[in-house]
This record gives C-alpha cells, sequence and structure tokens, in this order.
C-alpha cells in the first residue's frame, strides 16, 4: 500500500452522499437545459471548470472506497464469484475520473 487511508462510516458516508448531490445536480441540469434554462453547472465556464475539480476528486474518493470493498472482501473470505462487484466498482470510478480528466482538458483546449 502506498498510502494509509483508513476508510470510516463518516468518510463512508460523506462520499456517498456527495456522489448522490452530483448525480441530483447532473440531472438537475439536463431537465433544465431540455427546457432552455442550463445553469451552466457542467458547461465551459467558471463554475464549470468548478464542478470538473470536484467530479475529478470525488472519483478518487470513490476509488479509495472500491479498494477498501476488495480489502474488507477479502479479509471476511467472500466467495471469488463476487468478484464482478469489486470489478464493476472500480471500472465505474476509473470511468468517473476520466470523464471528468477529459473535461478538465476540454477547458485549457477551448480557445
Amino acid at each position: 500500500k502506498f498510502f494509509n487511508i483508513k476508510v470510516g462510516a463518516k468518510f463512508r458516508t460523506f462520499v456517498i452522499a456527495a456522489m448522490f448531490g452530483m448525480v441530483g445536480l447532473s440531472v438537475m441540469e439536463l431537465v433544465l437545459s431540455m427546457f432552455g434554462n442550463g445553469t451552466g453547472l457542467f458547461g465551459v465556464t467558471g463554475i464549470g471548470m468548478i464542478t470538473a475539480f470536484a467530479g475529478l476528486a470525488l472519483g478518487i474518493f470513490m476509488l479509495i472506497l472500491d479498494f477498501d470493498m476488495v480489502e474488507q472482501g477479502i479479509a471476511a473470505g467472500v466467495d471469488e464469484r463476487e468478484s464482478w462487484r469489486a470489478a464493476f466498482g472500480l471500472t465505474v470510478s476509473l470511468v468517473w475520473i476520466y470523464t471528468n480528466l477529459l473535461r478538465i482538458l476540454a477547458f485549457f483546449q477551448s480557445d
């Protein structure tokens, strides 16, 4: 292990609440943009860059939770057939991080 990060109940609750908050904001932005009143939270604006960095940090925290889930599963002796759940969680976290990195790079690419 490179970092010895302890995942407690408060950390887990914070990350899950922040994830639901970010998903809720994106659904709200989607609905508002369908009616022509988008807020620009996920666009190429100043607040869009803030949400991109927040999404990147959230993705890293979700990755920490996924690795903790793998460690707890190994320690508990979970059956090997359940390993797909950990692989799916890791994949979703990595895709989340990748898309937010692409959003951040798009800010620097725009003219």
